[in-house]
């Protein structure tokens, strides 16, 4: 029998549902697009981050960010846009079935990404690059730059609370980043942290068994 106390499967995306690439560097290989040297300069990549938690709250929309990464590194806009989406590799083995299973058992699930528009797009299959991760089967889908803070603010979680109105108690929760899983159990969440280069289906189906939820 399904464990009462779980209301809510939430999944991070990437990492988790989704393989990203491991770098810059990785990023700029799968893109086919040269990599400046600015690359590699420590100013730059800081001001590459900050504007990446701008695009990731919302607050920097995909071509902002392209134009102004592109400035900093010296390369065109649509580089940039080449780039990010090359960040988004596929869904890794077994996560579709997994989805598809949880949707024929009943059972509700969410995700909860640190994401942004041109990211989330590609996660709905739309544009050029399109993962195929089927989102559509999730009950809920929040991310970051819709709710306007990424994780792992405790607004995030609390927005992830009303939004399927469930307890913490009442949430099981996947992310691979430790920060994130800290922040969740701090909440009351239950949290499993995934290593995402060790099958996260067969990890997250194993949990799943654990609790009793599939």
């Amino acid at each position: 029998m399904p464990d009462t106390l779980i209301d809510v499967v939430c999944f991070d995306v990437g990492n988790v549902l989704v393989e990203l690439s491991s770098g810059w560097p990785e990023a700029f290989a799968q893109a086919n697009v040269a990599m400046p040297a600015a690359a590699a300069d420590e100013a730059v990549l800081q001001r590459l981050d900050m504007l990446n938690r701008e695009h990731e709250c919302g607050r920097l929309d995909a071509d902002g960010f392209d134009a102004m990464a592109a400035a900093c590194m010296g390369l065109a806009p649509r580089d940039i846009d080449a780039v990010s989406r090359a960040w988004i590799k596929r869904p890794f083995s077994g996560i579709v079935a997994l989805l598809e299973a949880m949707a024929a058992s009943g059972t509700t699930t969410a995700c909860l990404s640190n994401t942004n528009d041109r990211h989330w797009a590609m996660f709905h299959g739309a544009g050029p690059n399109r993962s195929t991760l089927p989102l559509h089967l999730l009950d809920y889908r929040m991310a970051s730059h819709l709710i306007g803070a990424m994780k792992p603010a405790e607004t995030v979680f609390q927005h992830a609370e009303a939004v399927t109105a469930a307890a913490p108690a009442g949430i099981l929760f996947f992310d691979d980043a430790e920060v994130n899983c800290v922040a969740a159990r701090r909440r009351g969440w239950r949290v499993c942290r995934i290593d995402p280069g060790n099958d996260p289906a067969t990890q997250i189906r194993r949990h799943l068994r654990k609790t009793g939820v599939l």
